[in-house]
């Protein structure tokens, strides 16, 4: 200000310093400080940064581990279920309904045109057994125990009845 106007200093007018209203300083101009000191700043931000990034990785790591332990994942899940229809398919077989229905073991269901009857009917069965089981003269407890039983005069075991003897694979 003084560079500027020459005229105030014989006037007896002081410039005004820079200060803000609390009477402190600002901070100095950052285009003002040595090269060395900037460089050294911005050197520990970006250790101080580094740190930081470290932490929340091994945070995250560390949360997915536990989410991990709590879920299964989704290729565990979707061998669970193929595991189950399998073994579905499996009673079904086991119970004669596939040669009730005449549907032959090792055609694909949705290609092969030549079962594609065969295959509403056994639809259209599975839905009248759903309605069936739900109505209120059905007792599924009743049926459980028949079920175990047509295990048992089958000769199949009654916690895994889908297993084969040896010598029948044979």
């Amino acid at each position: 200000m003084s560079s500027s106007f020459p005229f105030l200093k014989t006037l007896g007018v002081q410039p005004r310093r820079n200060k803000r209203r609390n009477g402190q300083s600002p901070p100095s101009n950052f285009a003002e400080t040595p090269a060395n000191e900037t460089q050294k700043e911005l050197q520990v931000l970006k250790a101080k940064c580094l740190k930081i990034q470290q932490r929340i990785h091994k945070a995250e790591r560390i949360k997915s581990m536990k989410e991990g332990l709590n879920q299964t994942s989704s290729s565990a899940k979707r061998r669970t279920r193929t595991r189950g229809l399998i073994q579905l398919g499996g009673l079904l077989e086991l119970a004669g309904t596939l040669d009730v229905f005449d549907i032959p073991l090792g055609v694909d269901l949705q290609k092969d045109i030549s079962v594609k009857n065969n295959i509403a009917a056994l639809f259209k069965g599975l839905l009248e057994l759903n309605v069936l089981a739900k109505s209120a003269e059905v007792d599924l407890k009743l049926w459980a125990l028949q079920g175990l039983e047509a295990f048992k005069s089958r000769g199949l075991s009654e916690t895994r009845p889908l297993d084969r003897n040896k010598e029948g694979i044979m």
